[in-house]
């Protein structure tokens, strides 16, 4: 639903657009893969910004998307509170996803058997900016815990 999120990777983009939830869900919450559409990039005061193909200038920043381009989400923070089996609850004042790539990824279960994930793979971006919650870890996004700086 057109719903704007903050990026938390360092994959180039500021924000997003949110097309639908992935998976025929009509909402996402934290965890939910979401399709997306960049809105805006990070730009640094006297940098032209190309996008990750093109060649130029030494003073040019290449970003990992481009501005307008589809992309798959997940969701690591949203402002909607959520209660945890203890009782506390957790409310972020702010809604933000990592970025993902469209391959699909292949998880190890409990089993460790491999199997097909469900949701597209890896982040795209290399560090994870802000508070992620623990429950991502139930959703199989460990690999979105791991480059977090904060689990909360």
């Amino acid at each position: 639903m057109g719903t704007v999120l903050k990026v938390a990777d360092n994959s180039g983009a500021k924000t997003v657009t949110c097309i639908h939830p992935a998976r025929g869900k009509k909402v996402a919450r934290l965890g939910d893969t979401i399709i997306a559409s960049v809105k805006e990039l990070h730009q640094k005061k006297g940098e032209r910004i190309l996008s990750a193909n093109n060649t130029g200038d030494h003073n040019v920043k290449a970003y990992k998307v481009k501005k307008g381009e589809i992309v798959k989400a997940v969701v690591v923070r949203t402002a909607m509170p959520f209660s945890r089996r203890d009782g506390s609850v957790i409310k972020i004042d702010e809604n933000a996803v990592a970025l993902l790539n469209k391959h699909q990824d292949y998880r190890i279960t409990k089993k460790r058997n491999l199997h097909k994930g469900r949701r597209a793979g890896r982040p795209i971006g290399k560090r994870v900016f802000g508070p992620v919650p623990y429950e991502l870890r139930k959703k199989w996004m460990l690999a979105v815990l791991t480059l977090a700086e904060d689990t909360a």
